[in-house]
């Protein structure tokens, strides 16, 4: 994962420059967040609700927590 915001970063610098890299960064920084909501609620609830229901669960967490993010990053994420 972070080799993948690395090479991502190192293109977006050569190509589109410095500013465009902090918000590619950012949008990977905020990604992670329901990326590691998504584990969370899997490695919670798969043994006590089953597979399909922790996924469907998690599925929806992850759904809601990029929501959330994306609307902090264009609430508060101005980047100069």
């Amino acid at each position: 994962f972070p080799l993948f915001a690395s090479i991502v970063g190192a293109f977006t610098h050569s190509f589109q420059g410095s500013i465009a890299v902090r918000r590619v960064l950012r949008g990977v920084i905020a990604g992670s967040l329901a990326f590691a909501v998504f584990f969370l609620i899997i490695s919670a609830l798969i043994a006590i609700m089953g597979i399909a229901a922790a996924f469907a669960l998690a599925i929806l967490a992850a759904i809601v927590m990029q929501a959330i993010s994306l609307w902090l990053l264009r609430r508060y994420g101005t980047v100069t």
